[in-house]
């Protein structure tokens, strides 16, 4: 069995840390599928999923929804993912 990575393969934060924002690895808190290409954010603030870009407001939302929710550190990433679309 091989040893967990002790940094993330795309932002490199290190075990226990949080992604950089952007991160193709990160976790979404709500599905736990990839975070930049779930559909979580339309859904949690009350849009459409994928139907138009977030203005600032509802970008600020969607920041606001992670930070309730908490977002997740590298190495604590979890195989339970589910759909909400």
């Amino acid at each position: 069995m091989s040893e967990p990575k002790k940094t993330c393969p795309d932002c490199n934060v290190k075990t226990g840390k949080l992604h950089d924002p952007g991160c193709d690895i990160e976790q979404c808190p709500f599905c736990h599928n990839q975070l930049m290409s779930c559909g979580c954010k339309w859904i949690q603030i009350g849009l459409e999923p994928h139907e138009i870009d977030l203005n600032d407001t509802e970008e600020t939302a969607w920041k606001l929804s992670l930070e309730d929710k908490g977002l997740i550190p590298f190495g604590s990433e979890t195989g339970n993912r589910r759909s909400f679309i």
